[in-house]
């Protein structure tokens, strides 16, 4: 168990979002949102953010960090903030300081929002104790899967953002050599994501020999100029990232069988809600042959609760018993514990 005040906080690579739970039975006291870019680090973030708005001082901090845990300072994947326990536990003189992948917060949610916090994508055979697995294009693209082993969750994080994209049809493998690479490869996130969506609009007007200035450049524009028909390219790039979504997603139904469904969180899934009944994400994710049937029989769910990981871990926060966290760093005050 863990001691309250309780400030849970979902840091990505552009927002760092913060809920302070006063006790296991009460609402939030405080949500706030603050862009990471405004400021030095995560101590200054919570002291600007959160405690000059409250006078409830947190015993325990939970963090979900949108990066490996490595180390004894995990550092996020897209942005310059370290997380140093022990700096915090002094800072703050807290008792416990918690950090966890994003994604295994976003799994967490997936057991802790309900019905009206969900879009049906895919109809399926979703079982509730199922395994399930979340996928989030959002400023990078997070990946984790859940699992109910006696009568635990058990939250497997993993940087599957990062497995390796290949094209398949033959319009993709014309505009695959013009994607930006990392380190050479051409990883998932580099399509589904963000920037994916403005790497893969960029690779098509170089593939097209389109010398014309890009009137949008950034991915906000390029999807609003998609939705709006007004440039070919844009059209094009979020129908690509559709296609790469849906089939990363059914990918993933099939390598964890996701019984318990496939859920889709991030803030770009919200805004283009409306493109997933209409786009080709739902033929990019059932076209699995000689699996297809399998994967048919797994939903999709797309999240579109705005603050879904702060919910996962604050159901965590509430009973820390009921779940399993792989690979998270757990730091008592005057004890180091990794769990």
């Amino acid at each position: 168990m863990f001691d309250f005040p309780i400030l849970v906080a979902d840091i990505g690579g552009t927002n760092a979002r913060f809920a302070l739970v006063q006790d296991a039975h009460s609402m939030p006291i405080l949500n706030t949102t603050t862009q990471v870019a405004d400021h030095q680090d995560i101590g200054a973030a919570i002291d600007d953010a959160v405690l000059s708005k409250t006078s409830h001082q947190p015993k325990t901090i939970i963090l979900a960090i949108a990066g490996p845990l490595d180390g004894d300072a995990p550092r996020l994947t897209n942005a310059d903030w370290s997380f140093s326990p022990d700096a915090l536990i002094e800072r703050f003189e807290l008792e416990t300081v918690v950090i966890m992948n994003d994604f295994a917060a976003q799994a967490l949610a997936t057991i802790a929002i309900d019905g009206e916090h969900l879009i049906t994508i895919a109809e399926g055979e979703n079982l509730d104790d199922g395994p399930k697995v979340v996928v989030g294009p959002g400023t990078g693209l997070g990946v984790a899967s859940i699992v109910q082993a006696n009568g635990k969750w058990i939250i497997l994080p993993s940087e599957g953002g990062h497995m390796d994209l290949g094209p398949r049809s033959e319009r993709e493998f014309q505009i695959w050599p013009n994607l930006k690479k990392k380190n050479g490869r051409m990883e998932a996130e580099l399509a589904i994501s963000g920037q994916g969506i403005e790497n893969l609009y960029q690779a098509i007007k170089v593939t097209d020999e389109d010398t014309a200035p890009s009137k949008p450049t950034l991915a906000a524009d390029i999807t609003q100029a998609a939705i709006e028909n007004s440039d070919p390219a844009a059209v094009e790039a979020v129908e690509l990232f559709f296609t790469m979504l849906g089939r990363f997603c059914g990918d993933l139904a099939l390598l964890t069988l996701a019984r318990g469904g496939v859920y889709i969180a991030g803030g770009i899934g919200v805004q283009l809600a409306e493109q997933f009944s209409s786009g080709p994400f739902l033929a990019a994710y059932r076209d699995k042959m000689p699996m297809q049937a399998i994967v048919e029989s797994i939903g999709v769910q797309l999240i579109v609760h705005p603050n879904a990981a702060l919910e996962g871990m604050i159901a965590f926060a509430r009973a820390p018993e009921m779940c399993v966290l792989d690979a998270a760093i757990i730091v008592h005050a005057n004890e180091n514990a990794n769990g």
